[in-house]
């Protein structure tokens, strides 16, 4: 985490755990275990967002990160879901048309998607799915032969406005930083940016890479904080206080059973 820090010098939103990872069967353990520990960690994160010391609340949240494998659209999925979970209509938009994973990790169709409601003016009613109450999932449909030219078009900007309107919150999960230009693209249309970044993943040479294009583009104001992830127990017992709190009180026996503890 240290190393982290040093490489990106942003407001750390929170840390999400490994074993949260590798136990997570089906990607999605906010959906899957809305009571776990590993939920409370991304309504924290939603916590910290919520509470930035801004002008104006985000709507339209971008996330991306500095290489491929750092786990950012797992991140997105369980942060959108953490929203919904709390109430607030959520609309979770697959931005990476070349590298798609939001249908894979929900488990529905991309037979439509982004491309149709750009493309072909389908209705974006007609092109979500809702995969839990208060959250629509847009994926990014077939993939197109030129995926910025429809990120960067009227149609797009279009899409995200109607967005606006009708949901309380948008997150686009958008490529890696380094990878295409198309985050760049992508940033204005958002509120701000949330970087995700995993340790053993993110090398110098790729940081540096992520940061010039932020740097070039004045982003740095626009990125809103930073999850850091895949963190080792150890090292996130150590460095998240908010663990020793949590799991203690997650993992707390219940009136019942303490009942009949003091009833034996």
């Amino acid at each position: 985490i240290s190393e982290i820090k040093q490489k990106f010098a942003f407001q750390v939103l929170g840390i999400v755990p490994l074993d949260t990872l590798q136990n997570n069967r089906g990607g999605l353990v906010v959906q899957r275990e809305p009571d776990s520990f590993a939920s409370e960690i991304y309504r924290m994160i939603q916590t910290n967002l919520k509470f930035l010391a801004v002008k104006q609340q985000p709507k339209v949240i971008l996330m991306t990160s500095s290489v491929p494998g750092e786990g950012k659209s797992l991140v997105a999925a369980n942060l959108a879901a953490a929203m919904a979970q709390l109430g607030r209509k959520v609309l979770l938009i697959d931005g990476d048309l070349r590298k798609a994973s939001q249908h894979d990790l929900w488990q529905i169709s991309n037979k439509v998607g982004v491309k149709d409601v750009i493309a072909h003016k389908t209705p974006l009613s007609q092109v979500v799915t809702q995969p839990i109450k208060q959250l629509n999932v847009l994926t990014s449909g077939t993939i197109a032969p030129n995926p910025l030219a429809l990120l960067d078009s009227p149609e797009m900007s279009q899409l995200v406005a109607a967005a606006r309107k009708e949901y309380e919150l948008v997150i686009i999960d958008a490529p890696p930083l380094a990878v295409t230009a198309d985050v760049l693209t992508l940033s204005k249309l958002a509120d701000g940016i949330v970087f995700v970044s995993r340790p053993g993943i993110v090398e110098h040479e790729s940081a540096e890479l992520a940061k010039e294009p932020l740097d070039n583009a004045h982003l740095e104001k626009q990125v809103l904080g930073m999850v850091i992830n895949g963190v080792k127990q150890k090292e996130f017992d150590r460095y998240s206080y908010h663990a020793k709190y949590s799991k203690s009180y997650f993992s707390a026996p219940t009136e019942t059973s303490q009942t009949k503890t003091a009833t034996a």
